[in-house]
């Protein structure tokens, strides 16, 4: 029964029509369309004005704006637009209200009351009311008085009949009662919770429950977390944004699929209370989809196949509409191609007649002699030849008119500086008679330089032979040369005349047996003067007699050890190895820089002999020359140690220096590697194996100084060898270590850590972000933690080029147990 106090409600809603009538004019909206922005969270957002209110002289308006589906307003907008007159306005105003379009949900109205309105807006506003209100007539008035009339008494008969209706048997609550239960399709509610709050009869059957079973219970209780999540997702949308919502979903209970249809249920206060969702298997239907999907992909195969049988068709009757056309343009097209290629090519080639005159000439033909075409035509080709220089033009041309075979020459153009191969082919007649020929002369300067190095090469490896083979003999004269003129020397008088005669044979003889052991180089074959030595002292003598030698805009810095190591070597050949690299290095600079030369003792552990192959683990004195100049690529480094290879111009290098320096360190059964970037210089790295005895020492040594310790260390490397190294050193000692290949690794895995991290134990060159990038990064974000650098790089060479910091604290790779924990024990303990 409809409230007794609905008729008495209309008769006063009617009086009130017809009392307030002019003033509910003034609040009447006038429709306007002016575009205006505004901008939020630095978005800017286009809509339009479509109407303004009269009332307080334009206090409100509603603008229609599109935005994102996740728009949400703020309380008051600046608005910007334009009035008709074209004047620009900028007002304030407060969100009254705002509502989506059903239609398209990125559209929004928005209610909005204008704040203190500028002068030019209100007269904008009156002059609207002026044009649209007031000039209104009485009649226009009393006939919306009788239009709304009519429309009250319409809604009193429909409240009326509504009324009668309230008495029939079945209320509307059972109506919609029976609609939900009888329906096919699962109809259930859930609150913000996701708790159900009703289910019709045919859920609680899909379910398996009986009547109210269902209470207390959560989505989350009846179906897999899969379909859980997807749900809470959508219902929390619906809630978020107010509007219905559609997904389609499979049940994971039945393998069946459901079209779910979310809506919100809004109390008269606007909130959103629970949500009511229908869910509608559509099984027959998805498998109809695809049925007609399938049967649509045969259909378009088949008329791809018809299509693709009706283009084949058509290009072969096209092909023999235009087969003969195709002929006549062929030959064109011939002579046309003929004349490209012939003229692209680099190499000059020239035909004649029988008597010798050029019939035709390329492009390079041309260009060669400086002569145009048409001068060159004509030309007998003797005389064009002996214009080179070439003064054997005709007998080249005669021996082919002879052989009638192919032909040539090699000639050397003083005036260019070049090597040609002037080679000729015979042009034969019906009959088998030469009556042209076609020449081509060819630029082979690059070839005949190969071929220089080559006999270069040759005339050396021969040296090579020659002096391996007769070293035994060779040597024997020169022991016995030197070895009976020291004894003379002795037994003959001080004032003797021919102590000068015999001091100058014995020098010679010292010579000539150092030039033996060079010559012997080349092929590994010579007879190594091994004796115990110190490499700072081989160091601190050369550079000595070779620092003179170096140009003024090369700084040498040199790095020694206290104690070294004694190595067992040919302190001449060490010598030959050291001076080679460092001219090598001075050359290297033509501009200037600096050359490094370092010495250490070194324990390569079994990751380096994995990383490098054939190494044997141990002791060894490390060598290493650096220097900062114009460095190489990898090709070059791979040919380095390559006999004959070579960078330098012609007649500059034979290519045999670091071949030979290879060679010296393999006879000594040490190791040589090159480490090069381009414009970051270049470092030659030699481990020379030490004595047994002091093999045995150093590891005692090792095994004492190792420390342990409990604190966490971050290994970043992007050599898994490294990593495992460090972790087998390491993690028996008791540290609590974690990895990463490269910097933004590093981040993520610091980020992730529980504990706090006390060493960052990284290297310097890296992809993406190198060491001292990352380093930077942690001490602004863990400024507590420690950093320890590690590079293949010596320390002097990376301070000079400015990677690292002279404070930085460095380890030179390849690491020792003993030289990885003493160092972290010392940054731990705040001993650097």
């Amino acid at each position: 029964m409809l409230p007794s106090g609905v008729p008495s409600r209309l008769e006063k809603n009617r009086v009130l029509y017809y009392h307030h009538a002019m003033q509910r004019r003034r609040a009447q909206r006038i429709p306007v369309t002016l575009k205006a922005s505004f901008v939020l969270e630095e978005i800017t957002y286009l809509g339009i004005i479509r109407n303004v209110s009269a009332d307080g002289i334009g206090c409100s308006m509603t603008f229609m704006v599109n935005v994102k589906k996740d728009f949400r307003p703020v309380k008051i907008l600046d608005l910007q637009f334009r009035l008709p007159s074209g004047d620009a306005a900028r007002i304030s105003a407060e969100l009254v209200w705002f509502a989506r379009i059903a239609k398209d949900h990125n559209i929004v109205n928005l209610g909005l009351r204008v704040i203190e309105p500028p002068s030019y807006y209100k007269d904008f506003v009156t002059s609207l009311y002026k044009e649209k209100i007031r000039n209104k007539t009485k009649n226009d008035l009393i006939n919306e008085l009788l239009e709304a009339n009519q429309r009250l008494d319409t809604l009193e008969e429909r409240l009326q009949g509504f009324e009668q209706s309230e008495t029939s048997p079945a209320s509307t609550d059972d109506t919609y009662r029976t609609i939900v239960e009888a329906t096919e399709d699962s109809i259930y509610v859930v609150d913000r919770n996701y708790q159900y709050l009703f289910m019709n009869q045919k859920h609680l059957s899909r379910l398996g429950l009986s009547e109210n079973e269902y209470r207390g219970h959560v989505y989350r209780d009846f179906h897999s977390t899969t379909e859980t999540d997807k749900f809470i997702k959508k219902i929390d949308e619906v809630f978020q944004r107010g509007v219905p919502i559609l997904y389609e979903n499979t049940n994971s209970r039945d393998n069946k699929h459901y079209l779910l249809t979310m809506s919100p249920i809004i109390t008269q206060g606007d909130e959103i209370t629970a949500v009511a969702v229908i869910s509608k298997e559509i099984t027959d239907r998805k498998f109809t989809e695809e049925l007609l999907l399938n049967s649509a992909q045969v259909f378009e195969k088949r008329v791809q196949e018809r299509t693709f049988e009706l283009i084949l068709a058509n290009e072969n009757l096209n092909r023999e509409i235009t087969e003969r056309k195709h002929t006549e343009e062929a030959l064109k097209k011939a002579a046309t191609d003929w004349r490209i290629t012939f003229d692209s090519t680099q190499d000059m080639i020239l035909m004649t007649n029988k008597d010798y005159e050029v019939i035709k000439a390329n492009k390079a033909a041309s260009e060669f002699v400086h002569k145009s075409y048409e001068e060159i035509i004509g030309l007998r080709f003797p005389a064009l030849l002996a214009a080179l220089g070439i003064t054997d033009g005709e007998d080249l041309l005669e021996r082919v008119k002879i052989s009638k075979r192919h032909e040539e020459i090699e000639f050397h153009l003083h005036d260019k500086g070049i090597w040609v191969l002037a080679s000729a082919d015979p042009i034969f007649d019906d009959r088998g008679s030469v009556e042209g020929a076609v020449y081509i002369i060819k630029d082979i300067s690059e070839q005949k330089s190969l071929q220089l190095q080559l006999f270069q090469a040759q005339k050396m490896e021969s040296i090579g032979r020659l002096a391996g083979g007769i070293a035994h003999d060779f040597n024997n004269l020169l022991s016995s040369i030197i070895g009976y003129a020291e004894l003379t020397l002795l037994k003959l008088p001080a004032d003797s005349m021919f102590k000068e005669y015999l001091s100058t044979i014995k020098e010679a003889g010292d010579k000539a047996a150092i030039l033996t052991r060079r010559l012997l180089a080349f092929s590994r074959k010579q007879l190594l003067q091994m004796q115990v030595v110190n490499m700072n002292t081989v160091v601190e003598n050369l550079i000595k007699m070779t620092e003179p030698m170096l140009r003024d805009d090369i700084v040498l810095k040199v790095r020694t050890e206290p104690f070294m190591c004694a190595v067992w070597a040919d302190r001449m050949q060490i010598e030959q190895v050291l001076m080679n690299l460092m001219l090598n290095a001075q050359d290297a600079m033509p501009h200037g820089g600096t050359l490094i030369i370092e010495i250490a003792n070194i324990s390569l552990e079994d990751n380096f002999h994995v990383k490098h192959e054939n190494v044997k683990p141990g002791q060894y004195v490390l060598l290493s020359v650096s220097d900062t100049g114009i460095g190489m690529n990898k090709e070059v480094q791979n040919k380095l140690f390559e006999p004959f290879f070579t960078t330098k111009p012609l007649g500059k290098g034979t290519g045999l220096g670091l071949s030979t320096v290879y060679g010296i360190i393999k006879q000594h059964h040490g190791y040589i590697y090159v480490y090069s970037e381009i414009d970051r210089g270049t470092t030659f790295k030699i481990y020379l194996p030490i004595s047994a005895a002091e093999q045995d020492q150093i590891v005692q040594r090792e095994q004492m100084y190792l420390e342990g310790g409990n604190e966490t260390v971050l290994v970043v490397d992007d050599d898994q060898l490294l990593r495992t190294l460090v972790k087998d050193i390491l993690f028996p000692l008791g540290y609590r270590l974690l990895f990463a290949e490269d910097g933004r690794e590093a981040l993520q895995v610091a980020k992730q850590a529980k504990e706090h991290i006390d060493v960052l134990l990284t290297d310097v060159i890296m992809p993406n972000i190198n060491g001292k990038e990352l380093a930077a990064l942690f001490h602004m974000q863990y400024p507590e933690t420690k950093v320890i650098f590690i590079s293949g790089y010596t320390d002097e060479t990376i301070m000079s080029q400015g990677i690292l910091d002279p404070q930085d604290i460095f380890m030179q790779k390849p690491l020792s147990p003993s030289k990885l924990t003493s160092t972290l024990r010392s940054v731990l303990d705040d001993q650097q």
